[in-house]
Parts: C-alpha cells; sequence; structure tokens
C-alpha cells in the first residue's frame, strides 16, 4: 500500500498546479480538470465488473498499475491539449480502480493471514503524507516532470510487489 499511496501522491494532487503551469487557454485546463472526476468514477464501475476473483484481481493490478505508471510519465513530458487530453482521461480511469484493488486484496490478504487490515492500511496514510511531503517541499527544486518520474516509478513497482501478496 505504501508504493501505492507514495506514487499516488506525487502525482494526484498536483494535476491542476501542472496544468495551470503550461501553456494551454483557461477553456483548455478547465476542460481537463473537469474530466478527471468523472473519469474516476467511470474507471471505478468498470474495471469492478472484472473484479471478480483473487487471480484475476492480481493481474488486474500488475496491467492497470503499469498502464497508471506510463500515463504518469507522460504527463511531464507533453504540454499540448490535444495530447494531454488522451492521457488525462487514460489517467484517471486506471487511477481510482487502483485504490479498491489494493485495499480489498490487503484486507482480503489480511483476514486470511490473521493480521489486522489497519496494520496494513495504516501504510497506505503513511505513504501519502510522505509522498505529499516530498512533492511539496521539493517541486521547485526537481520540477514535475522528475517528481511525476518518480510517481511512475512506484506505481510502476506495485506490479512486481504483486507477487509478495499472499491469497
Amino acid at each position: 500500500t505504501f508504493a501505492l499511496y507514495f506514487g499516488d501522491s506525487l502525482f494526484s494532487p498536483f494535476f491542476s498546479l501542472y496544468f495551470a503551469s503550461t501553456y494551454l487557454s483557461q477553456n483548455e485546463k478547465d476542460i481537463l480538470i473537469a474530466l478527471i472526476p468523472f473519469f474516476f468514477f467511470a474507471g471505478n464501475i468498470f474495471f469492478s465488473m472484472f473484479e471478480t476473483s483473487w487471480k484475476r484481481n492480481i493481474w488486474l493490478l500488475r496491467i492497470i498499475s503499469i498502464i497508471e505508471a506510463v500515463s504518469v510519465l507522460l504527463f511531464g513530458v507533453w504540454q499540448s491539449f490535444y495530447i494531454l487530453l488522451p492521457i488525462t482521461i487514460f489517467a484517471a480511469l486506471h487511477n481510482s480502480c487502483l485504490f479498491g484493488l489494493i485495499d480489498g486484496m490487503g484486507a482480503a490478504s489480511a483476514k486470511r493471514n490473521n493480521i489486522s487490515f489497519s496494520s496494513i492500511r495504516v501504510l497506505g496514510g503513511v505513504g501519502y503524507i510522505a509522498g505529499s511531503l516530498f512533492g511539496y517541499f521539493l517541486l521547485d527544486s526537481i520540477g514535475y516532470t522528475i517528481m511525476f518520474g518518480v510517481s511512475a516509478l512506484f506505481l510502476f513497482l506495485l506490479g512486481p510487489l504483486s507477487f509478495l501478496l499472499a491469497p
């Protein structure tokens, strides 16, 4: 959970700031920002239809974390509205479902292994706090491209880390 929440905290809270730093028109920025919550919601609904078993959830986590990592990485590179539009939609579709997947799998794994889920979940909270502070203090010195790159690295790590999850 730490990797997901740390990685996301270097990206999601900085969406709006990134768009504000681009040379897009105000209308284009507004469109991009307005699409995010809609596709977060749509992504949750769409991917919940595929979350039917432990094995399928593991594969969804692996695939979606890689897709999300690539989407985040592309954000730091492009500043064209017509390129950012599909990237924003794609990132928002895949971002929100990761949280449900990781929390659901963590709860199931905790129950099977007789571990308190809160002891696992607290790592997510620590990751989000640490990532937000890291991003806040270092954004001016490292810029969006590097920060989104670090975010993508942590999101990408979810794939290999998923092999450690016990059913």
